[in-house]
């Protein structure tokens, strides 16, 4: 990783640090291994950290009066000195049981010229990075999605897309965690809980965690 930071203010209190553009496995591994790392560091000034795709959000308390930039940085300077720019100690594997009964899995077999069976298979094949949490509460963006999967989000969004579904949007995919207008393809439900608003940690999932879909006949 670059030691040379894309650094810009969010407000006189955050700054988001941008590792390249796009979505890509790559950029987002950087995202995640920096935020991983300062997770661990715990630095007591730090109260909020918020990675997306290729950004990491960094939010500091009101009571701190430092050079932001500069805290960064050598924050930064140790990462790298560590070696610590491909690692993630935090990620965790979930098993999420999908029965692939989606209102879409049709048309997306008919649009990626396969069948179902296949769409089903190449969907839960597939270990899935958390690339980010966000949209809804406890919303997943997962990536590793075959690109024989990728279809174009839908030129009108559905009003409802019901709690649990399980859905492909372009060339990502993810899970709704409650009743939600959403413009992406549902090709299966699950049944996992995905946001305890009373827990400590509130998304049942956070970045850099690994998923892999299982399949189940109901």
């Amino acid at each position: 990783m670059s030691s040379t930071l894309q650094i810009s203010y969010i407000n006189e209190k955050a700054l988001n640090i941008c590792f390249g553009e796009g979505i890509c496995t790559e950029i987002n591994q950087k995202v995640l291994s920096f935020f991983s790392f300062l997770k661990i560091k715990n630095h007591p000034e730090i109260i909020d950290l918020v990675p997306t795709y290729n950004t990491l959000g960094i939010y500091f308390s009101e009571n701190f009066i430092g050079n932001f930039e500069s805290t960064i940085l050598h924050l930064h300077s140790e990462f790298i000195e560590n070696g610590l720019t491909e690692k993630n100690n935090e990620e965790e594997l979930f098993e999420i049981l999908v029965s692939y009964i989606g209102v879409d899995l049709e048309n997306v077999a008919k649009f990626c010229n396969l069948e179902i069976s296949e769409v089903i298979k190449i969907h839960s094949e597939p270990i899935y990075t958390v690339a980010m949490i966000g949209f809804l509460p406890g919303f997943p963006y997962l990536m590793g999605l075959d690109s024989r999967l990728f279809i174009p989000r839908k030129n009108t969004p559905e009003l409802i897309v019901k709690k649990g579904s399980v859905a492909i949007g372009g060339i990502q995919t993810g899970i709704y965690p409650q009743d939600s207008p959403g413009g992406w393809h549902i090709i299966g439900t699950t049944e996992q809980e995905l946001f305890f608003p009373d827990s400590p940690q509130k998304s049942y999932l956070k970045p850099g965690d690994k998923i892999r879909f299982i399949p189940i006949k109901i």
